[in-house]
């Protein structure tokens, strides 16, 4: 489950690095957008996971 969870951090850092860098290449404020709502999806699951996995009760 962790290596799953590391993936799918791993790919929206991805997609937000490409989002913002495309974004600020072509000057457009729509993939902007949807790179700093990939960025803010990527830490929000980074401290849920994080927090799921410290759980000391869970199965």
């Amino acid at each position: 489950m962790e290596a799953f969870l590391k993936g799918i951090l791993m790919l929206s850092i991805l997609l937000a690095t490409s989002s913002l860098g495309l974004g600020l290449y072509t000057h457009d404020l729509l993939m902007l957008s949807i790179g700093i709502l990939f960025a803010f999806f990527a830490m929000l699951f980074a401290l849920e996971s994080r927090q799921v996995l410290g759980n000391p009760f869970r199965k």
